[in-house]
């Protein structure tokens, strides 16, 4: 029997436990200035908050994420709590990487983490009761009677997920990123093959670069940077040494003049392809051909005496 191999998949964050899991939404009073033994994570969905730890104050803004470390006294003042919709997630986290989180101080969610951490509090918030703050035996959430161990373990992996989308996006190693510039590479890739082929195929046409992103069902823009950040040229520039391109290959052949090439690729004119050639190889179509394929053929530039 052949050997296999297997890869050991560490963990980076394991949550063992959660504390609290809270959707505030204009609270009448803060939460209680304590220290804990456990990890705060602490996100503004929507207004403005204060701050305070032993380093000082932090204004916090809509989409901002705090971290407060086990055992640091913080604290959110009253007066921005009001007004304010904030997330608190508490929990147990024995990773070291959460030092990560804490030096950060202030860091944003992307919109992928954003939506992650709504589900994961709506989650949380089927799965607990809020304690109220005047018990005298508890403080935090209670586990509901109806709670499954998949559901738990759902909401486990979806906070573990989160820290994890978030070290790694914001870590030095940008791996999210570099999947994310990957994929919009293929697609530019992509594109930009669909827009050569129609080209080719529409050759004898005069194409403007908003009938292409017609064709291709995309915005004039997208296409535009997508080719110029590919082929470092902008489409008309391309499309123009394309049919020209296409003209040599005419001229070597032989049976054609100047005149009906001109008219086989599309140009308004004669005149008009003898000044793009030009302008192109820095040679009339007369000249290059001769240079070229040893041959002079009967030409706009030879008939006016050019």
């Amino acid at each position: 029997m052949k050997e296999r191999y297997f890869t050991k998949l560490d963990q980076c964050f394991e949550v063992p436990f959660i504390a609290t899991i809270y959707h505030f939404k204009g609270l009448e009073t803060e939460p209680k200035t304590e220290p804990y033994d456990f990890w705060h994570f602490l996100y503004v969905c929507d207004g403005e908050i204060e701050t305070e730890t032993s380093n000082g104050k932090t204004i916090m803004k809509r989409g901002d994420v705090a971290f407060r470390a086990p055992g640091e006294v913080h604290k959110v003042s009253t007066s921005g709590f009001m007004n304010s919709e904030v997330i608190i997630l508490s929990f147990i986290c024995e990773s070291p990487l959460m030092e990560y989180f804490h030096e950060k101080k202030i860091l944003s969610l992307s919109h992928e983490e954003r939506d992650l951490l709504l589900k994961t509090t709506a989650m949380g918030v089927k799965l607990f009761d809020v304690i109220a703050d005047n018990s005298e035996q508890f403080v935090g959430c209670k586990l509901k009677d109806t709670a499954t161990k998949a559901s738990l373990q759902l909401l486990k992996n979806s906070i573990e997920r989160l820290l994890l989308m978030l070290y790694v996006r914001t870590n030095d190693f940008g791996i999210i990123e570099q999947l994310k510039k990957e994929s919009t590479r293929k697609k530019y890739e992509e594109l930009i093959g669909e827009c050569i082929d129609f080209m080719r195929e529409n050759i004898t046409e005069m194409l403007t670069t908003e009938q292409i992103a017609r064709r291709l069902s995309v915005s004039t823009s997208t296409l535009k940077k997508a080719f110029s950040d590919e082929m470092g040229k902008g489409i008309m520039h391309y499309f123009s040494d394309m049919k020209l391109e296409k003209a040599k290959e005419m001229m070597e052949d032989g049976t054609s003049t100047f005149s009906m090439i001109a008219d086989a690729l599309g140009y308004s004119s004669p005149n008009h392809f003898y000044c793009a050639f030009k302008a192109k190889t820095g040679m009339s179509p007369s000249a290059y051909s001769k240079a070229h394929f040893g041959k002079k053929k009967k030409s706009h530039d030879e008939s006016s005496g050019k």
